[in-house]
This record gives C-alpha cells, sequence and structure tokens, in this order.
C-alpha cells in the first residue's frame, strides 16, 4: 500500500492499488490503441488480457452464447448438446460462436476473448487471450486446431463500460 501511496498521480500508481485491492478495482480509462498494441505483443505467457484492465465492469444485463459445431459430412451440433450427451469435440471442427439472447439496450458494443490453454498451446505459442472487438455480426468464427482447454468470451460494453458477459469453455479432446 505505500508503494500506491507513494506512487501518487503517476501512470504506476493505479497498478500499485490494483496489487493492494485485486483485479475488482476499477479500471484507469482505457489505453490508447498504441499501448493496447505493445502489450500484446509482449511474447508467450503474458499475451492474455482482461476485461477489467480496460473498463470498469459493473454487470446489469444478461448476454447468452451459443456454440454451433459443424465439420464437412457430418451434421450441426450444439456444443452444449455434445457436452451434455458426452460427445467428445475433436479437432478439425468448425465452431460458430454466436449470442443466442441480449437484453442489453442499444447502442452497445461487443468484444471478444478467445484463450488457449494447456502444453499443446504453450509448445504452439498460440495461446492467444487478446480482447478484440466484434465485426458487427455478433458472432465469431474460430476452428478446435488442437487439444486442450479453450476459453471463449463475450463482453458487451455500453458507454465505456462492460454491462453484459458470458463464457464458454471449449474442451477440445
Amino acid at each position: 500500500m505505500l508503494k500506491a501511496i507513494e506512487a501518487g498521480e503517476k501512470d504506476s500508481a493505479h497498478n500499485e492499488w490494483k496489487k493492494v485491492y485485486g483485479r475488482p478495482f476499477p479500471a484507469k480509462p482505457k489505453a490508447t490503441e498504441e499501448a493496447l498494441a505493445s502489450k500484446s505483443l509482449q511474447g508467450l505467457g503474458n499475451t492474455e488480457q482482461f476485461i477489467e484492465d480496460m473498463y470498469p465492469v459493473d454487470i446489469r444485463y444478461n448476454v447468452r452464447l451459443e456454440c454451433e459445431v459443424s465439420q464437412n459430412g457430418f451434421r450441426e451440433n450444439l456444443l452444449t448438446q455434445m457436452l451434455f450427451n458426452q460427445i467428445p469435440l475433436l479437432p478439425n471442427k468448425k465452431l460458430l460462436f454466436s449470442i443466442s439472447h441480449i437484453n442489453v439496450p442499444e447502442p452497445y458494443a461487443i468484444e471478444w476473448k478467445v484463450l488457449n490453454r494447456g502444453s499443446e498451446a504453450i509448445k504452439r505459442n498460440n495461446i492467444r487471450g487478446q480482447i478484440f472487438n466484434d465485426e458487427g455480426h455478433h458472432q465469431r468464427n474460430e476452428t478446435t486446431l488442437f487439444k486442450g482447454e479453450h476459453i471463449v468470451e463475450c463482453f458487451v460494453i455500453k458507454n465505456g463500460v462492460v454491462v453484459a458477459k458470458d463464457r464458454i469453455d471449449v474442451p477440445i479432446q
């Protein structure tokens, strides 16, 4: 706490207070694109971004994600149904993540995060975890490239505040 007090109004002060109060501590104003770009290039293990570091979070609304799994020659299936029926999700599948429900009044922005976990992600240097803007379709296309625990998150931002979020765990076997 002394470091945070000593930092006063310097840029480092916010980070020191975050160390004291943890991740829920309110985010400082949104970083410039230049700062975000340099942060995302820091190398393996440092690629994951956290929405709490970019925006204040005040969940007041709901958003729900669904994932459609497809592969040439096979019938499409929902990921939730596959997991419920204990059907393994294998590599080389196409995934379409979409918003199945949202009750946030417009206007709002959508941002996505795709995070790969596990030894294969590390070996391939493909952890990802950056947060990026939706392309206006309220959906995200991905593929199952390799085994591991993967996560897709969706954030709804209204007036510079995260007001809704959802997450789907994607266990590729």
